[in-house]
């Protein structure tokens, strides 16, 4: 057993079943060590077989083993694994009713609370959850706070909550600073509210905590600066919109998956030196939106804005062909 187990470790899933297998051929199933089962069904679930897993286990528990705890919660997982969320919920139910007092419990409920959102029971995944974060908040248990988090942030989304999700990332934008997406996620989320001082605090303090995010990850510094250009004009901070939106280029922008924001940094580059009274620059920028994008939603108030920044500049002829 021994062999097959370090033969796991190593990363021998092979060399591991073959051992693994010939204990597990014994009569005696319900004497083996836990490990048995639990390492061939682990073998197998890396395998892309969770079926196959659900057997092991399965055929373990049916022979009525004194420790079945960590053999029904993975049990669980094979049926989460191949997406039968009720069996898996059921499981998860089972063991909390019988082991109350297991070590397993948290992570049980956590993967209870889990099937429920993905069955659509959003209320009873909620109620869940949000006891359970409760409960989890030692520092030993962090890495399952943050995944509790991570469900309560979906549920608040999925319940139409956006400013109770702008809250919960907050918090755990406290707990995993590192963690990029949950700090662009929380962006969009106080986009979508219109709390544009909110945005610019936040894009500020991302900026300022990665010096190198743009090396770091391409797609966070340029949605970063995006959003916060955006903002900035919301409060009429024109210098620090154009700040903001000169931070990136287009093929930066494109090249983090962002190309359907290079027509609005244009168009916003273009309003916002409107407002600085910098009618050339604006008009360029309006100019090249209308040429690379003339089917854009904004090219209507592109043109209109070209016609106005030309009247400005004293070039009537121009301006009347844009009104």
């Amino acid at each position: 057993m021994q062999v097959g187990v370090e033969s796991f470790r190593q990363g021998k899933p092979d060399l591991a079943e073959y051992f693994l297998d010939k204990v597990w051929s014994l009569p005696e199933r319900g004497e083996l060590d836990p490990t048995v089962p639990l390492y061939l069904a682990e073998v197998r679930i890396r395998a892309g077989e969770p079926a196959e897993a659900q057997d092991i286990l399965e055929a373990y528990l049916a022979a009525k083993p004194r420790q079945s705890e960590r053999a029904e919660l993975r049990l669980g997982d094979t049926h989460l694994l191949q997406s039968d969320f009720a069996g898996a919920a059921r499981i998860y139910q089972g063991l909390l009713q019988r082991y109350p007092d297991s070590p397993l419990t948290a992570e049980a409920r956590y993967l209870l609370a889990y099937t429920r959102y993905r069955l659509g029971d959003l209320n009873g995944a909620y109620e869940l959850a949000a006891k359970l974060l409760g409960d989890v908040a030692a520092e030993e248990r962090r890495s399952l706070r943050l995944e509790v988090y991570k469900l309560l942030i979906a549920l608040e989304k999925k319940r139409g909550n956006s400013q109770a999700a702008a809250a919960r990332l907050r918090e755990y934008a406290e707990l995993a600073p590192a963690d990029l997406r949950a700090r662009t996620d929380l962006l969009k989320q106080l986009f979508r509210l219109r709390d544009y001082t909110g945005i610019a605090g936040e894009a500020g303090r991302l900026l300022q905590e990665f010096p190198d995010l743009r090396e770091r990850d391409l797609y966070a510094y340029v949605l970063a600066q995006y959003l916060r250009g955006l903002a900035e004009i919301g409060r009429k901070r024109y210098r620090n919109a154009l700040e903001a939106l000169g931070g990136y280029t287009a093929e930066q922008a494109e090249t983090a998956g962002l190309t359907a924001i290079v027509p609005y940094t244009l168009y916003y580059q273009g309003w916002a030196y409107y407002r600085s009274g910098e009618n050339g620059a604006s008009r360029e920028r309006v100019l090249r939106l209308m040429e690379s994008a003339p089917s854009h939603a904004l090219f209507p108030q592109a043109v209109y804005l070209a016609g106005w920044t030309s009247f400005a500049l004293g070039d009537y002829r121009g301006a009347a062909a844009y009104f």
